[in-house]
């Protein structure tokens, strides 16, 4: 172990209480095991930030549990159990013991949800009914009760409306064949709601039958160009993308675990739709270069595209473009504050598009509505001209060229810039 090992776990014993030392001398090898277990790297990062931990791992230990240095989540969970129950700390060894660990929770979630008084009222209102019947309730309710306690505890400082809104999230994963991403996302507050967690992802999925209304506006003040076969529903969930793409981007960037039913209908009828736009001349874009901007971190930069001279580079979701370069300008300074600490880089890509689509007129950032309905916005995207691509690789054809003008190296809010050029 490294010296910085050693101190952490000589800083989590100190951190014990009394009644922790006496449990270790009363069982023979516990002290050691509790020492072997706090090798593991991140057991011991847990338990330097809550040393009360410590409890919870000799119950469970007392309990014959093994496997410990994993199960961070189950030591948590019956930490907050002990704090909430100091009673029954002296029974709880046996108790889990004798009924197993998972028995054990089934046993006491039952009675922590009675603890969440508006979270069993909103399981039988109304507005929750119009997306479960009676069973699928039921069988929500057995979910819920293995949540972890900070799980419940937000969803009971919900309102009805947005319980019912999660409700409607967990019915589009259940109709997908996808309640496993929903049981694994309640066994802790970051996994649920958290910045990258499946409920903050929910609420970023559009309504639909908002842009079924734009569209359909849209066509009555003759504001679109050709859309050929390409259907109201398909044109609407192009429309929807424009609005929040992060409702198809993020299961195809990071978690496909996220694509519910709502979200996988979606795609395929931007798909759909795309295919239909692309048989239009007005609308397809080939052999025509496009705009991307984007903020990176210096290293970043270097180890992406310095040297970097035919080498494809990856986009599993769809790639927003611009016809325009000052858009893509702007989004660079819209994406500073994503690329980390220390020295950034502007970067301009230039893109030779191969099954380019122009949705300018579609846009929810186009035409007809970025300025009105974006005017907070910087007004370098508040019509962004797109041009959308499909997922896939784009090939870099050129090493990263200096943006120069009189012989000036030019910069964007005070960062180098630069072009790298690609095609797909």
């Amino acid at each position: 172990m490294t010296p910085q090992a050693i101190d952490d776990i000589k800083s989590i014993l100190l951190r014990q209480g009394d009644e922790f030392f006496e449990q270790l001398s009363r069982e023979p090898g516990l002290a050691q095991a509790f020492v072997n277990d706090l090798k593991d790297e991140g057991l011991r990062a847990a338990m330097v930030a809550k040393p009360g931990l410590g409890s919870a791992w000799g119950v469970l230990s007392q309990a014959g549990e093994t496997g410990l240095p994993v199960r961070i989540k189950d030591i948590e969970f019956l930490d907050d159990y002990l704090k909430k129950n100091p009673e029954e700390a002296g029974t709880l060894a046996n108790d889990i013991k004798s009924k197993g660990w998972q028995k054990w929770v089934d046993d006491v979630s039952q009675v922590g949800l009675a603890n969440y008084p508006n979270v069993r009222k909103y399981l039988t209102n109304s507005r929750t009914k119009q997306y479960l019947t009676n069973q699928e309730l039921l069988d929500l309710e057995r979910t819920l009760k293995q949540a972890h306690p900070d799980v419940l505890k937000h969803l009971d400082e919900m309102d009805e409306f947005d319980f019912a809104e999660m409700v409607r999230g967990y019915r589009d994963l259940k109709n997908n064949d996808k309640l496993s991403t929903f049981e694994n996302a309640i066994k802790s507050g970051d996994s649920f709601y958290g910045k990258y967690g499946w409920l903050s992802y929910w609420k970023l999925t559009p309504g639909i039958k908002y842009s079924l209304t734009t569209i359909d506006e849209f066509k009555k003040a003759g504001k679109l160009l050709p859309t050929g076969n390409a259907t109201d529903i398909q044109l609407a969930s192009l429309h929807a993308f424009t609005r929040s793409g992060d409702f198809i981007n993020i299961p195809m960037r990071y978690n496909p675990s996220f694509m519910g039913d709502y979200a996988q209908k979606g795609l395929k009828h931007i798909e759909d739709c795309l295919n239909e736009l692309r048989k239009l001349p007005e609308r397809k874009i080939v052999n025509e270069r496009v705009y991307s901007g984007k903020t990176f971190s210096k290293s970043d930069f270097e180890n992406t595209f310095v040297g970097g001279t035919g080498k494809s580079h990856n986009y599993p979701s769809f790639i927003s473009t611009s016809k325009q370069q000052s858009v893509a300008e702007g989004f660079v300074d819209l994406t500073k504050k994503w690329a980390g600490e220390g020295e950034k880089v502007a970067v301009i890509q230039r893109i030779v598009a191969k099954d380019g689509v122009y949705i300018d007129d579609l846009s929810d950032w186009g035409e007809h509505l970025g300025e009105i309905r974006h005017a907070n916005e910087p007004p370098a995207i508040q019509r962004q001209y797109e041009v959308l691509l499909n997922p896939g690789n784009l090939k870099q054809i050129g090493e990263p060229i200096p943006i120069m003008e009189n012989g000036v190296h030019q910069t964007i809010d005070g960062m180098k810039a630069y072009f790298i050029d690609f095609t797909q």
